[in-house]
């Protein structure tokens, strides 16, 4: 027995996906505000250039740190307890 299946519309969706998903992490790396995507139990899963900017770390050194880790480090005092403000304020959730 063979079974043929036309897969046209799956690798057309699959197609538009990725489009849609490039063009987002496009919009976000070149954002001019600082934009960090923290987990739910508070790692920080992507940060886009300005965030960067703001702090003293690079894509390779966030790997495994918290968002209150991370935010302690910011270079402007402000910015540090705003971060720290958000990531730990838990009405944001």
């Amino acid at each position: 027995y063979c079974i043929a299946h036309d897969i046209t519309d799956r690798k057309r969706s699959e197609r538009l996906l990725s489009e849609s998903e490039k063009r987002v992490r496009l919009i976000l790396e070149s954002m001019p505000a600082g934009i960090a995507i923290i987990n739910k139990v508070g790692y920080v899963e992507f940060m886009n250039k300005t965030s960067f900017d703001l702090t003293e770390y690079d894509g390779e050194s966030i790997k495994g740190l918290t968002a209150a880790n991370l935010f302690s480090f910011a270079k402007d005092p402000f910015v540090s307890a705003k971060f720290i403000e958000a990531a730990t304020d838990e009405t944001q959730v």
